[in-house]
């Protein structure tokens, strides 16, 4: 099939392409403007599938695919705030390129031989980066209370009279779900009887 020849050929030259990069930084010994571009580029590519994974809730089943522990789910509503996502992602992709840099690139570790791009090496130590930050995320932040950024959930309750019977079961989910989220009493109930 035409099509399969030319994916297996696009992806021997991007091999061939990840491994001439590699050979120019090892010059230099991955430092330097040409390094610092190299890895800025990765860093913007590893934050945009980690935060994506983080959002959907794909990231703790990766890291169990890859056998990286046995990762707790995080409590409700954790990955629907941005801040939360933020900080995961941001502290996941710069360990992952310390640790990419010295465990993998100046160890010689990465071989396109083996068939796995740079980025699918990266997103590997992000991975397993990951995991750790997380593990020590869930026992410092996450047991603090999301402060409630916006009056959507609020303003659903609002709508509920216009739609039909699904947009208020799915309505009062939503709500259900961001009033777990608020660890103080006192707040929820405010929350609710201002809803």
């Amino acid at each position: 099939n035409e099509r399969e020849h030319l994916g297996l050929a696009e992806r021997i030259d991007r091999l061939a392409a990840d491994h001439a990069l590699i050979t120019s930084l090892a010059w230099t010994r991955f430092q330097g403007p040409d390094y610092e571009r190299f890895a800025s580029e990765l860093a913007k590519y590893g934050l945009a599938v980690i935060r994506g994974w983080i959002r959907r809730g794909f990231i703790i089943a990766r890291c169990r695919e890859r056998g990286y522990g046995g990762l707790p789910e995080p409590p409700l509503g954790t990955f629907d705030d941005p801040d939360a996502v933020e900080e995961l992602a941001n502290e996941t992709v710069a360990k992952a390129l310390h640790h990419f840099r010295i465990d993998v690139l100046l160890a010689r570790k990465w071989d396109y031989r083996r068939g796995a791009s740079l980025r699918t090496f990266f997103i590997g130590q992000c991975l397993i980066r990951f995991a750790n930050i997380y593990r020590q995320w869930l026992k410092t932040e996450s047991h603090q209370p999301f402060a409630v950024t916006d009056h959507s959930t609020l303003d659903m309750l609002e709508r509920r009279q216009t739609g039909g019977p699904e947009y208020r079961v799915i309505d009062l989910a939503q709500v259900q779900r961001a009033l777990i989220a608020v660890a103080n009493p006192t707040v929820r109930q405010a929350l609710v009887l201002y809803a």
